[in-house]
C-alpha cells in the first residue's frame, strides 16, 4: 500500500507541501490525528513524530485543528461554503493565549452558551485588536463548529485603562497586564513612571496600542500598591470594573438629612404590626437587613407567613441625588473584605436596615398557605414593624437540629414553636414547587475567611441549611406573589424573566445524555420539570456531576424585563425581585409602582423607562457577578500559596486543548496543563472529554481526581496542578 509517510520521510523539504495537498483537496473533510494517520498509512510507532510534523504546520499557520480535535488548512475557500467574504461588527474576547472569538454585536447581550454564532479568530488574524475592543471581522471560511474569520478593523478600544505589575529595566519598564487578557505589555517610558517601584501594582493609561512588531505604550495613573497584597487587587478590581468608590458629597449630605427614628407622622397611615412576632435570619456579618419573616400557623391548620421588606422608596425619593446614585450602581457589589453598598451606611445600615427592637417602615405581604404548600389569599400593606430578634442561619439551624448551646436555647424559647413552624411551611412549598418542576442546582458559593490584615486563612463552601432554605422558600413565594398580582393588574412592571433553552442546546443535552443510556424526550418545548428529573435520577451517581455540570451551561442566564416573560428555572409563569430593596435598585422601582398602585389604583412609571432600568440594572448585575468572581479568584489564588505541595481531591470542572481544569472540595480552581500528561490529547467537545492519542486515556467533564499544588500565579490568579490519579469511577448508569 502506498505510504505517504514514507514520502514524507523521504523529503522532509516538502513534508509540508504534501500534506497541504491533502488538506486542499476538495474530496478532504478535517479529519481527526488517528484518522488521518489510517489514511496516509502512518504505523503507530511513527504517530508521535507524525503529530510533530501537524504541530509544526499549526506554528507556521498552515493548517488549524479545531475543538474536536480535527485538522483542516487555513486557507480562505478551503472547506469553505462562504461564496464571498462575509463582514460583522461585534466585540473581541480574546482568550489570553493570543486566538479569541468575535461576538456579533446583535447577540452581545445573550447567555455565554449562545455561542455557535461567535467567530473563531486565530492569533494571527487579531490585527491589534484587544479584549473586548468593538471590531469589524470577515468570515473566511466554516470551520468545525464556529465560523472562521479575521479582523480587519478596531472601531472602539475597551482597554484604555488596565491594571498590572510593573516590570524595571534600567530608566524604563514595562507593565504585564493582569487578568483582563490585554495581549501585549505595555511599555512605559521614564517620564510617564511616575514614581512607581519595581513589583509594584499600577493603574495605566494606554496612550498607544502599537501594532504587530511595536509594543502599546503608556502612562502610569496611580499606584495601587503590593501586588501581593488582596487589597490592593480589591482596589484594582475597583478601578477595572468602573465600581463607584464612595459616594458624592451630594448624595451623602441627602443620607444626613434621613431621619434615624420612625416619626409619629410615618406610622400614622400605616397598619401597625410591631406586636408581631417577626425575626430576621440572615448571614452573621450581614449588617444591611431588608427581609423580616413571621409564621403564625391557624387553628384550620393553615399558616399565614408574612414577609416584611424594607421601606427603603420612603426615604430614597425619585428623581433625589440618592435615587439617582442608587440607579447608576444598580446593586450592592460584595467582596471577601468590603462592600461597595448601593446606599449610603446611613441609609443601608441604618434607618432602612431591620434592625431588632426598634420601629422600621416595611412593605408587608402577608399570604396564605396551606398545607400543601398552596398560596390561598395574600394582601400586601405599608406597614410599620418592630423585629423581635435578629437571628443567623447559624443560630436557625443549630436551633431546629437540637444542637444550639443551652444559652441559645434558653434566649430563643419563646421563638422555637415559629422557627419548628417556618421549617413545616417551608417543607412543603419546596415540595409544591418541585412538584412544579422547578429546577434546584447545588453548587456551593465560596466563602473566604480573612485574617486582621486582609489575607485569607481559609476558603470553603458556603453551604445549604435548613435555615438558609427557609428563606429562600418565603422569599421566593412573595416574589412570586408580587409578579401575580401585577401581572393580573396590568402594572407597567419590571419582571425577574428566565428564558427556556433553545432548542439547540437542548437536543445537544439529550444526544449527552443518550450517551449514558438516558433518554430526554423534546417535542415542542421542553419543561423544566423533566430537567429536574433527570438531575434527581443522576444526583446520586458517578456520573451526576457531570450531568449537572452540563445541563447548568445549557442554561440562559436570567435578566430583567419589562415584559413578563416567565422564570424557566424556577418554573413560574410570572416572577420579580421585591425582596431586596436595600442592595437591588429594581426592588426598589417595583417598591415605588407598589405604592402608586395602593395610593392612586395605578403606575405612572412608562415602559419605556422600565424597559431602560431593566436594561441597565441586568448590565450591572452582570459587571458585578464579573467582578465578584475575579477577586474572590484572587483571594483563592492568594490562599493556595500555602497548599503548594499538599494533595487534594476535586472534580473535573473544565476540558480544553490548554488543559484540564479541577475544582478541589474548597472551590478552589486550577488547571493541569497537557503538557505534563505525557501524551498528545484532542479535545472531544461533543463529550465534554480529553483523549490521549497514543494511551487512549480519557479525562472527562465531572470525574474525580487528586491533584498536587504545584505552583501559584498571583498575577494571573492562576492556580496549577499535577495529576496524583483519577478516582475510579462507579458503574455507568443503565437507562
Amino acid at each position: 500500500m502506498f505510504s505517504y509517510f514514507e514520502v514524507l520521510k523521504e523529503k522532509m523539504n516538502d513534508k509540508t507541501k504534501q500534506l497541504m495537498d491533502v488538506f486542499t483537496s476538495e474530496a478532504y473533510k478535517p479529519m481527526k490525528l488517528k484518522e488521518l494517520a489510517i489514511l496516509l498509512d502512518i504505523p503507530k510507532e511513527k504517530r508521535e513524530e507524525f503529530a510533530d510534523i501537524l504541530q509544526g504546520m499549526i506554528r507556521d499557520g498552515r493548517i488549524n485543528v479545531t475543538n474536536h480535535g480535527k485538522y483542516f488548512a487555513v486557507k480562505a475557500g478551503a472547506y469553505s461554503n462562504c461564496e464571498a467574504e462575509t463582514k460583522v461588527r461585534g466585540i473581541f474576547f480574546a482568550s489570553g493565549r493570543g486566538f479569541g472569538f468575535v461576538k456579533p454585536l446583535a447577540s452581545e447581550d445573550a447567555s455565554e452558551n449562545e455561542a455557535a454564532t461567535d467567530i473563531f479568530i486565530e492569533a494571527k488574524n487579531v490585527n491589534g485588536a484587544m479584549h473586548k475592543d468593538e471590531v469589524e471581522a470577515v468570515i473566511l471560511y466554516t470551520g468545525d463548529k464556529h465560523p472562521v474569520g479575521k479582523i480587519t478593523a478596531v472601531t472602539k478600544r475597551a482597554n484604555e485603562m488596565v491594571i498590572g505589575m510593573l516590570v524595571l529595566k534600567n530608566s524604563y519598564g514595562f507593565v504585564i497586564p493582569e487578568r483582563n487578557r490585554f495581549l501585549k505589555d505595555i511599555f512605559i517610558p521614564k517620564e510617564a513612571l511616575s514614581g512607581a517601584t519595581d513589583r509594584s501594582k499600577v493603574w495605566v493609561h494606554v496612550t498607544n496600542f502599537g501594532n504587530e512588531k511595536q509594543n502599546p505604550e503608556g502612562e502610569i495613573l496611580q499606584v495601587l500598591g503590593d501586588a501581593s497584597d488582596p487589597r490592593t487587587d480589591v482596589e484594582a478590581m475597583i478601578l477595572a470594573y468602573d465600581l463607584p468608590n464612595g459616594f458624592p458629597e451630594e448624595v451623602i449630605r441627602e443620607a444626613l438629612a434621613v431621619p434615624k427614628v420612625v416619626s409619629d407622622a410615618d406610622r400614622s397611615e400605616r397598619e401597625d404590626l410591631r406586636e408581631l412576632t417577626i425575626v430576621t435570619i440572615d448571614g452573621e456579618d450581614a449588617k444591611d437587613l431588608d427581609d423580616g419573616v413571621s409564621v403564625v400557623k391557624n387553628a384550620d391548620g393553615t399558616y399565614e407567613l408574612g414577609v416584611h421588606i424594607a421601606d427603603v422608596s420612603h426615604y430614597v425619593r425619585e428623581g433625589t441625588a440618592l435615587d439617582t446614585e442608587a440607579q447608576n450602581r444598580g446593586n450592592s457589589v460584595y467582596f471577601p473584605d468590603r462592600v461597595i453598598p448601593m446606599l449610603p451606611k446611613e441609609l443601608s445600615n441604618d434607618i432602612c436596615s431591620l434592625n431588632a427592637g426598634v420601629d422600621r417602615l416595611a412593605m408587608s405581604v402577608i399570604m396564605t398557605v396551606d398545607d400543601q404548600g398552596r398560596i390561598l389569599d395574600h394582601r400586601l400593606v405599608e406597614s410599620v414593624i418592630r423585629v423581635t430578634r435578629r437571628m443567623s442561619y447559624k443560630e436557625v439551624t443549630a436551633l431546629l437540629e437540637n444542637t444550639a448551646d443551652e444559652a441559645l436555647q434558653n434566649e430563643c424559647e419563646d421563638l422555637i414553636p415559629m422557627f419548628r413552624d417556618m421549617e413545616r411551611l417551608s417543607a412543603v412549598i419546596r415540595k409544591r414547587r418541585r412538584q412544579h418542576g422547578a429546577i434546584d442546582f447545588d453548587f456551593p458559593e465560596p466563602k473566604a475567611i480573612l485574617d486582621e490584615n486582609g489575607y485569607p486563612i481559609e476558603i470553603y463552601p458556603y453551604k445549604r441549611t435548613v435555615a438558609t432554605d427557609m428563606i429562600e422558600d418565603f422569599m421566593l413565594a412573595a416574589n412570586e406573589t408580587i409578579a401575580k398580582l401585577a401581572f393580573w393588574q396590568s402594572l407597567p412592571f419590571l419582571y425577574r424573566n428566565h428564558e427556556a433553552p433553545t432548542d439547540e442546546k437542548m437536543q445537544e443535552f439529550a444526544t449527552f445524555l443518550g450517551g449514558f443510556g438516558l433518554t430526554l424526550h423534546i417535542q415542542n418545548e421542553i419543561h423544566p420539570k423533566k430537567l429536574q428529573q433527570v438531575l434527581d435520577m443522576t444526583a446520586r451517581e458517578a456520573e451526576g456531576p457531570l450531568i449537572h455540570r452540563v445541563l447548568l451551561r445549557c442554561m440562559k442566564q436570567a435578566r430583567y424585563g419589562n415584559e413578563c416573560l416567565g422564570h424557566f428555572g424556577l418554573a413560574m409563569e410570572q416572577y420579580t425581585h421585591f425582596t431586596s430593596p436595600i442592595r437591588r435598585y429594581p426592588d426598589l422601582q417595583i417598591h415605588r409602582i407598589l405604592k402608586s398602585m395602593l395610593h392612586e389604583g395605578e403606575s405612572k412609571i412608562s415602559e419605556s423607562t422600565l424597559g431602560e432600568v431593566a436594561a441597565h440594572c441586568s448590565a450591572t448585575e452582570r459587571k458585578a457577578a464579573e467582578a465578584e468572581r475575579e477577586v474572590m479568584k484572587y483571594f483563592k489564588a492568594v490562599y493556595m500559596q500555602s497548599e503548594i505541595g499538599r494533595i487534594h481531591k476535586g472534580v473535573i470542572s473544565g476540558v480544553t486543548n490548554a488543559g484540564i481544569f479541577v475544582e478541589l472540595y474548597n472551590t478552589v480552581e486550577g488547571i493541569i496543563r497537557l503538557t505534563s500528561l505525557n501524551d498528545h490529547y484532542v479535545l472531544d467537545a461533543q463529550h465534554y472529554r480529553l483523549v490521549g492519542e497514543r494511551t487512549g486515556r480519557v479525562f472527562t467533564l465531572g470525574e474525580r481526581v487528586k491533584v498536587e499544588v504545584l505552583d501559584v500565579d498571583l498575577a494571573m490568579a492562576q492556580v496549577s496542578f499535577g495529576l496524583v490519579e483519577k478516582t475510579k469511577k462507579r458503574k455507568n448508569l443503565e437507562g
